[in-house]
């Protein structure tokens, strides 16, 4: 469903926009990101399993007629819309998913409790070869993929 009260209707299966099109969103709905390593507990030993990259985006200008469920509908087809321009195509041995819209929304208690939505990009290993602190667990790929959102005008937080 586009939202026909934005100024460029995006919805969940948006894709090829125009590079220009994209930083329009990017800075209209403030996007920024942060990078984790997906970490977990195996025997006893922390092991990185790949990376978590964390959209987050708000409702914009153009935006405020939307209903509150369509707000966070249409802010996280913007992230969405983002993540697919910047996931890369050939992704070798690691595995990128997206995750789903679930209309949660997250208090940024430094920007006056401003309401956010999130968009999670998961990179992981596609064998179980256990990856490396430095290399493997998607480092290329994840690498790649912050290059792309920093060209876009995503700032990390």
């Amino acid at each position: 469903m586009s939202h026909s009260n934005s100024i460029l209707p995006v919805d969940h299966w948006t894709h090829d926009l125009k590079p220009t099109e994209l930083r329009g969103l990017v800075q209209r709905h403030h996007v920024v990101y942060e990078l984790v390593p997906e970490q977990r507990v195996a025997a006893g030993t922390l092991v990185r399993r790949g990376w978590q990259i964390d959209l987050y985006g708000r409702r914009s200008a153009a935006d405020a007629k939307l209903a509150s469920m369509e707000a966070t509908e249409h802010v996280h087809d913007v992230l969405h819309a983002v993540a697919l321009a910047v996931v890369p195509t050939e992704i070798g041995q690691v595995s990128v998913s997206l995750s789903p819209n679930t209309g949660a929304v997250h208090i940024d208690p430094r920007d006056d409790f401003a309401e956010e939505v999130r968009l999670r990009i998961t990179v992981t290993p596609s064998s179980e070869a256990r990856p490396t602190l430095v290399a493997d667990g998607g480092s290329t790929e994840m690498e790649e993929i912050t290059f792309q959102l920093e060209a876009l005008g995503v700032h990390r937080r």
